[in-house]
């Protein structure tokens, strides 16, 4: 079970009422655990439509003044990416959440 369930059998208690049974009486069921674990996989999943951070349709930007600024948005983030990188060459469990190749460029696919 995640540190903070997605779902509560009990309403929330209020202060002084929490005891070990009330908090165990609160938490979720097996069944329902496996539910929200399966729809927290299937929503922090990308899919194959995902276009990240820097990806444009090419053919909506003809002018020349935005194809440059355009590059040099890619090499910036190219740049943050390494840098984030080489931040994790020493950690045991690397940092990838912010790394501009996995950031959608919207949230609507």
């Amino acid at each position: 079970m995640p540190n903070t369930p997605g779902a509560m059998r009990l309403p929330s208690h209020k202060r002084g009422e929490a005891t070990k049974q009330r908090i165990l009486d609160s938490l979720p069921d097996a069944v329902m655990t496996l539910m929200l674990l399966g729809v927290t996989f299937l929503l922090s999943r990308y899919s194959a439509e995902d276009v990240f951070l820097g990806q444009y349709n090419e053919e909506l930007f003809a002018n020349g003044g935005v194809w440059l600024a355009k590059e040099r948005f890619r090499r910036d983030l190219k740049k943050v990416e390494e840098r984030i990188i080489e931040r994790n060459e020493g950690l045991e469990i690397p940092y990838t959440t912010l790394l501009p190749s996995k950031i959608p460029n919207s949230i609507a696919s």
